[in-house]
């Protein structure tokens, strides 16, 4: 028995829209919405990587 509320798949509509829901939440413009939830993302993951991994070096 599946739940009501299903999970939406993760194509590139959704994770493009979830990207500028974000950036919008963050106050950015609507014309660079995904850009900046791009950036935001990238940042978040980089962050994650460091906490999990370290901080990676220019020697590595």
């Amino acid at each position: 028995m599946q739940s009501k509320q299903e999970t939406k798949q993760a194509t590139p509509g959704v994770i493009a829209d979830t990207l500028k829901r974000a950036a919008q939440d963050q106050g950015a413009p609507p014309a660079q919405a995904l850009e900046m939830g791009i950036l935001l993302a990238t940042q978040q993951t980089r962050d994650d990587f460091d906490d999990t991994h370290g901080e990676l070096t220019d020697e590595e």
